[in-house]
């Protein structure tokens, strides 16, 4: 006789405990030595069941990060809505993308500092004209170009440059700790003023 097939509640219950058991195991051994085995047998479940939730193990690690990305890509939109001026509006979310860093540091280690190990398959690469955190920095770029305000130039390579100046000043004093970096919020202030100025040259 068949199993009874399981309700969208027992199935949601079982997602969350693989994704708390992914979390502890993360945390106990690091993304090099994370295994579906071990999730699995820490969340109390098979190794099927867990694929049946869950395509891969770089798919449920990806799950463990989703909805704080949802909630700063909102916070983001909600900049871009907030502020009429491109160079303001480019700033502020800069200043925003700087905050989140800050104040959800695991999730931005995680997710977006994360180094994928080669024993997880890489996800499919997403075109930037599809992303919305890239999107909402490159909208406002192309708007300060079309004032006049933002120097002329390939919008999408402009704002590559200016995210990976903001992002390296976060990431640059964690990656390379044993270097005395100056990591404060205000440097990466500094970083975002200069890539301002850059940008109207």
């Amino acid at each position: 006789m068949a199993r009874p097939a399981l309700t969208e509640a027992q199935r949601s219950e079982t997602k969350q405990k693989i994704r708390a058991a992914a979390v502890i195991i993360y945390r106990e051994h690091g993304i090099s030595n994370i295994s579906v085995r071990d999730i699995a047998e820490k969340a109390g479940v098979s190794v099927g069941t867990l694929y049946a939730h869950f395509g891969s193990l770089g798919e449920l690690l990806r799950s463990l990060w989703g909805k704080p990305l949802k909630r700063l890509v909102r916070e983001l939109e909600l900049v871009t809505e907030q502020n009429g001026d491109a160079e303001n509006r480019l700033q502020r979310l800069l200043e925003t993308y700087v905050d989140f860093s800050n104040r959800e540091q695991a999730v931005f280690k995680n997710a977006l500092m994360y180094v994928r190990p080669d024993s997880i398959a890489a996800p499919e690469r997403l075109g930037l004209d599809r992303d919305k955190f890239f999107s909402v920095f490159r909208l406002s770029v192309e708007e300060g170009q079309k004032t006049g305000i933002f120097r002329a130039g390939d919008s999408y390579r402009l704002t590559q440059i200016v995210l990976s100046a903001v992002h390296g000043s976060i990431t640059m004093p964690v990656n390379m700790h044993r270097l005395a970096l100056d990591n404060t919020p205000e440097f990466s202030g500094y970083m975002i003023e200069s890539m301002l100025e850059w940008l109207q040259n």
